[in-house]
This record gives structure tokens, sequence and C-alpha cells, in this order.
């Protein structure tokens, strides 16, 4: 059976083509217009209407899945840590563990800045955690596990007090296991 061809390979230092054969091989994306934006504000306007129904009957449109609830309970989230293999538990707490160090390190090298104009106007950058977070965790055929630990850490080691994460139910109504796994190890 003959593979099919999955990588191509790009040399970005320049040649004869230079930039424009650089553009013809990456093309730009298509802006969406207008007509994505205005679906994202109906949802968002139908969430802040209609809330937990809204989201459950969202859910059913885009998903496919009616749920039974919106929450997955803690012992199902924790058991999920069980469940998935040991391998990939130990990438998942190993994962955690660097992108734990790398915040940390980022928030203590973090001096801040301020600066003052010759007319005394006053540039001032703050970092101020706010008190919840939503994190969200892609669903559907590649469920991002590693997604749950870079926004979940990163959150944390911010200093955000609350945070909740949110990934799309499979065909069967279940949040995949891996993501399930992820959170575990996250502490969320």
């Amino acid at each position: 059976m003959a593979m099919a061809k999955l990588l191509t390979r790009l040399d970005l230092r320049g040649g004869p083509g230079g930039l424009a054969e650089l553009k013809a091989r990456l093309p730009a994306p298509k802006a969406g217009g207008h007509g994505p934006v205005q679906a994202v504000r109906e949802i968002l306007a139908a969430v802040k209407e209609g809330g937990d129904a809204a989201v459950a009957e969202l859910t059913r449109r885009f998903d496919g899945v009616a749920p039974v609830s919106l929450r997955v309970p803690p012992d199902q989230v924790k058991a999920a840590a069980a469940q998935v293999d040991a391998e990939l538990r130990h990438a998942l707490e190993e994962a955690a563990g660097a992108i734990r160090s790398f915040h940390e390190a980022e928030r203590a090298a973090h001096r801040g800045f301020e600066h003052k104009s010759e007319h005394g106007v006053i540039t001032r950058e703050l970092l101020v955690p706010v008190g919840r977070a939503g994190c969200y965790a892609p669903g559907g055929r590649a469920p991002l596990a590693s997604t749950v630990l870079m926004t979940v850490i990163l959150a944390q080691v911010a200093g955000v007090e609350e945070v909740a994460v949110c990934s799309p139910p499979g065909p069967d109504g279940r949040v995949a296991t891996a993501v399930l796994a992820a959170a575990a190890v996250a502490g969320v």
C-alpha cells in the first residue's frame, strides 16, 4: 500500500523565487467577511439570553448531541486520568511540569514597564489576573488535551482564582477522555 505524501518541505531561507514564490506556496487565507462575525454574535446573544438551555440547544444543533448535563462530574474527571494509557498520562504530567516552569519563569522575569514622556504622560503596564477564566479545548476528530494544559496552567500561574474548561462532546455525548485526563492533571 502506497503512503500519501503528508508533508512538503518548504525552504524559507529565500532562493531564486524569493518572496513571490513563498507567497504563492503559502497563500493568505481569505477573510470570512461579516457572515462568521454575525453568526458568533447570534450565538453569544442566544447564550446570554437563554443560559444553559441555549448552550444545550446549540450543542444539539452543532454537535448532534443532547447533553444530559453541561458539567462533567469531578469524579469522572479524576477517573479519566486513570483510564488513559500510562504513557499518555506520563506525557501529560511531563508537559504540565514544563508548561508551569516556563510560565513561572516568565512571570518572575517580568519587571513591568513605565515610561514618562517629556510632556509628563506616563505609560505603564500592569499585570493583574482576572477573577475567572474560561479555557476552551477543541474536541471533534482531534481532541487537544495539550490545549487544556497550556491554557489552564497559564491561568493558574497568572493567579486566576477560578478556572473552567469547556470542550465539545463527541458523538457519544462525552468529552474525550484525554481532555478530561489533562484537566485532572492540571487540577481543574
